[in-house]
C-alpha cells in the first residue's frame, strides 16, 4: 500500500506541475496539496475543483459531464492527504455543469455536493453553477471567405498556443497563434473546402476550442472541434 500511495503522489505531482505550467497558478498548487478532507466543488480561476474520500479502501474515482455528453471519463488523482481530486478547465459558455462520479465501478450523483437535479428516470445528477464570464465571447473559428477561417483562442497572457488539426497533419507545433491582446490569441489559415477537425495545443496542453459548440470525440475519447468550409 505505500508503494502505491507514494506511486499515487508523485503521479498527481507530475499531474500538477503540468497544469501550473498552463495556468501559471502558484494558488492552484497549494490549495490541492492542503486539502485533508472532500468539500464542495470549488471554482479557481477557470478550473473546476472536484474532491472525493471514504473511510473505506477506494481505488478508483472519475466523473463524467454533460457538456460532453458524458463520453469522456476524467480520472480523479490522489493527493498526499488520500483525498481523491479532479482539476478541470470549465466551457467559457456553460453557465450550468452537470456531471456523476464513478466510485470502483458504482455511478452516483457527487456526495459532497449539495446541488443535484433529476432527470426524467429518476437519476440524480450534480450541478455546478458558473457564473457568467466577463469575457468577450468570439466567433471561432470564423469563416471569411475564400477558403479562409480565423482561430481565436483565450487564455492568460503569455501563454504558448499552436493549433493542430486534419489541415497540417496534427502537427502540434506547425501553427502557432499571435497574441494580438492580452489572453487573446489568433491565426489564420486557408483551407479546402469539406468538413475539418482540430484542437489547441496551449502550454503542451490538448484543449478544444471554447468558443466553438461543435464538438467529437475521437477513437481516445478525447475532444475533437470541427467546422466546415462550403465549397465555392
Amino acid at each position: 500500500m505505500k508503494k502505491i500511495k507514494c506511486f499515487s503522489f508523485i503521479f498527481i505531482l507530475l499531474y500538477l506541475n503540468i497544469l501550473l505550467f498552463a495556468n501559471d497558478d502558484l494558488q492552484l498548487y497549494l490549495y490541492i496539496q492542503s486539502l485533508e478532507s472532500a468539500e464542495p466543488p470549488q471554482l479557481l480561476g477557470e478550473l473546476i475543483i472536484l474532491t472525493y474520500q471514504e473511510k473505506r479502501p477506494v481505488y478508483y474515482v472519475g466523473a463524467r459531464f454533460d457538456h460532453e455528453q458524458y463520453k469522456v471519463l476524467h480520472k480523479y488523482m490522489i493527493n498526499s492527504h488520500d483525498i481523491f481530486v479532479l482539476v478541470i478547465p470549465w466551457p467559457l459558455e456553460e453557465t450550468k455543469i452537470k456531471y456523476r462520479i464513478v466510485v470502483d465501478g458504482l455511478w452516483m450523483d457527487d456526495p459532497f455536493n449539495p446541488q443535484y437535479e433529476a432527470d426524467p428516470t429518476g437519476v440524480r445528477h450534480s450541478l455546478i453553477y458558473i457564473p457568467p464570464s466577463e469575457r468577450e465571447i468570439f466567433v471561432s473559428p470564423e469563416i471569411m471567405g475564400q477558403g479562409r477561417a480565423k482561430f481565436i483562442y483565450q487564455g492568460n497572457s503569455g501563454e504558448d498556443v499552436f493549433i493542430a488539426g486534419d489541415f497540417n497533419n496534427w502537427d502540434p507545433f506547425l501553427n502557432r497563434l499571435v497574441e494580438k491582446s492580452p489572453g487573446v490569441y489568433i491565426i489564420t489559415l486557408k483551407l479546402y473546402a469539406g468538413q475539418h477537425y482540430y484542437y489547441f495545443v496551449v502550454n503542451s496542453m490538448r484543449l478544444p476550442d471554447h468558443n466553438n459548440k461543435e464538438i467529437m470525440y475521437d477513437a481516445d475519447g478525447f475532444p475533437v472541434s470541427t467546422f466546415f468550409i462550403p465549397g465555392r
